[in-house]
């Protein structure tokens, strides 16, 4: 799909509410989980739509694993109704009328319908004021884009109040109502736009679009690093985000979001690509943090910056700053000083994962003369593939499941082999490895 140009805001049509067709591709309509809670409401008389993401991207053929309902219901009637039927939920957020069910794993975001009032004076991205309402066609306009205000009722009929399936077929993003009205309200809509941006693989964006967002682009610092990160890991995890970044590299947005000021978009073009060959070989998926990384060529003080300034999780953290020291303490590009440094520590995902930003490395950087083939790197790889390397936490697995029970001697002689690694005079195998550990317990 593809389009030419963004619409900024929905056409000035007369809204209207009424079924317009059948739901396709919506297997989670018809899965035990919903159709029980279906039931529930359907057993209380309580009116109950599905919306938003599920409807969406059943219409793309994506599937959904957590379902959004609005509903006529009040919090407290949703809250009755499951303490009566003892389903796991969650009334965290029911101020907002967001009541969250677990029903066989699968999770559902319930939310009655309201309309939200904004007088702009608390610096929030929420309502100042919230009105729960019985009108479905107020609850669908202040939702953020056409595509997200797709109602698809239990029976699979969908209403469609802002021509979103038409939206949807032509690849075009469009805010309901005022665009600016609508960032300044929430900005965190940018970043979701953005997101839909590549799922809908839209090419180009129109100029008023652009200069809106750069405009309010600033806003995104009244909003937590950690709900920003959120949104722009979903985004870096997306097949094809080159294009995309470059635009949001134009309009300021990376630096507001990130604090990249001049990211290397070379360095990731390269990562984006090998991923993509790569994956046919060893199953190398997109990553957002080797993504964030390739962003800041992989500098260790920038790295640094980037896991306070985005509060990463411990694993985020981890590899942020291990891919960060690796670059710039080894040379990536040398498969076997990677495996000489490495071998002994990480499984074999981890050195696909090195050998990745190796040959992204080259690539990007490396001189024409100097670059290594395309066939060096491919032989890399499925040399690497039937490579057995012993890191420890497979050591230590394999020590007990060679008889030896868990606790201090394994500890003791986990430490031993570490020092044999480090002299280059260990040997693998099961028998040599119970040589070792008979030699030091």
């Amino acid at each position: 799909m593809s389009i030419a140009n963004i619409d900024h805001t929905v056409k000035q049509t007369e809204p209207q509410w009424q079924t317009h067709t059948k739901i396709k591709n919506a297997s989670w309509l018809h899965e035990a989980p919903t159709e029980y809670l279906i039931s529930l409401f359907r057993n209380k008389n309580l009116e109950m739509m599905f919306v938003g993401g599920c409807v969406r991207n059943s219409m793309l053929g994506i599937d959904s694993y957590d379902l959004d309902i609005a509903t006529t219901a009040t919090p407290d009637e949703v809250i009755q109704m499951f303490e009566e039927s003892h389903i796991q939920y969650d009334n965290q957020h029911k101020q907002f009328g967001i009541i969250i069910a677990t029903i066989d794993h699968r999770i559902f975001e319930i939310a009655t319908l309201r309309k939200d009032v904004y007088y702009n004076t608390n610096n929030s991205r929420y309502p100042d004021e919230i009105h729960f309402i019985k009108d479905w066609l107020l609850d669908a306009h202040r939702r953020d884009f056409t595509c997200n205000a797709i109602y698809c009722d239990p029976d699979g009929n969908l209403y469609d109040p802002f021509n979103g399936l038409q939206d949807i077929k032509e690849s075009t993003m469009r805010f309901i109502g005022n665009a600016e009205e609508r960032i300044t309200e929430d900005p965190l809509r940018i970043l979701r736009f953005f997101r839909f941006y590549t799922l809908f693989n839209i090419k180009n964006m129109s100029y008023f679009t652009e200069k809106i967002i750069k405009n309010h682009a600033e806003l995104l610092s009244n909003i937590s690093q950690t709900i920003l990160f959120k949104e722009m890991r979903s985004i870096l995890s997306q097949p094809n985000i080159i294009a995309l970044l470059s635009i949001m590299d134009k309009t300021k947005i990376l630096q507001h979001v990130l604090g990249i000021a001049n990211p290397d978009l070379m360095l990731l073009r390269e990562v984006v690509w090998l991923e993509k060959r790569a994956s046919i070989l060893s199953g190398i998926l997109p990553d957002p943090i080797r993504r964030l990384g390739a962003l800041v060529s992989f500098d260790y003080e920038l790295s640094h910056d980037l896991v306070i300034r985005l509060n990463l999780n411990h694993d985020d953290m981890t590899n942020m700053l291990f891919l960060s020291k690796a670059f710039h303490e080894y040379d990536l590009k040398n498969y076997d000083e990677i495996f000489q440094v490495f071998g002994h520590i990480l499984d074999l995902s981890h050195m696909r994962h090195l050998i990745l930003i190796g040959w992204a490395v080259d690539r990007a950087y490396s001189p024409p003369a100097r670059k290594k083939s395309a066939n060096y790197w491919l032989n890399v790889f499925a040399k690497l593939s039937y490579t057995e390397t012993d890191n420890m936490p497979v050591i230590k697995n394999k020590i007990l499941t060679i008889g030896f029970s868990k606790g201090y001697l394994v500890g003791k002689t986990i430490k031993k082999l570490e020092l044999e690694r480090c002299k280059k005079t260990y040997k693998k195998g099961k028998e040599r490895l119970t040589n070792y550990i008979e030699k030091y317990t």
